[in-house]
């Protein structure tokens, strides 16, 4: 009978230890564990309270130097000039980009021509509309009325351009309106 019941204590005491509830010596629960050499498992005496506006998970993260203290940005100084619109606004109040402009070019024009000549002006062609020989072109930054006027007077005086336009903005929710020609 001795043999059966240490054979049952033993069996006991494994299945209590594969369940969580023992430590080998047999003695206490598996929370109860010596501290680890790192002192991450140290029960402090006293709990210290909780800085406002940080969670419990981030003041033990800073305890044990896991998280260092946020850097304050640098305040950037005030820009001189008022900050630039994408959008201007003409003599009759309608929309129009401030870095694109609609180039008409020759109809005989290639696309290697109109690839130099927006190059030479330093934009970026954003579309190159083949069946209307034109083209869409962007503008490195934005510009003001003035700059875009000069720009599309510079690109005009180019022999292979016909036109140049304002890419005017028309929103889904605009007024439309009927051309005096279909009165």
């Amino acid at each position: 009978m001795k043999n059966v019941s240490g054979f049952v204590t033993a069996l006991l005491l494994t299945a209590s230890l594969f369940a969580g509830c023992a430590t080998p010596e047999g003695t206490g629960t598996a929370w109860e564990q010596p501290a680890a050499e790192d002192g991450l498992n140290e029960i402090p005496e006293e709990i210290p309270e909780e800085p406002a506006g940080e969670t419990r998970m981030e003041v033990d993260m800073k305890r044990r130097g896991e998280v260092k203290e946020p850097v304050p940005a640098e305040k950037k100084p005030e820009p001189e000039e008022s900050p630039r619109t994408p959008v201007l606004t003409d003599e009759n109040g309608a929309e129009y980009s401030a870095d694109t402009l609609i180039v008409m070019l020759d109809p005989e024009t290639d696309e290697t021509a109109a690839r130099t000549l927006a190059q030479r002006h330093g934009l970026e062609i954003l579309y190159l509309y083949k069946s209307f020989s034109s083209m869409a072109v962007k503008t490195p930054g934005l510009l003001t009325a003035e700059e875009m006027d000069t720009l599309a007077a510079a690109l005009e005086a180019e022999d292979i351009v016909t036109a140049v336009n304002r890419d005017y903005i028309t929103r889904l929710d605009d007024p439309v309106t009927i051309p005096e020609v279909m009165g």
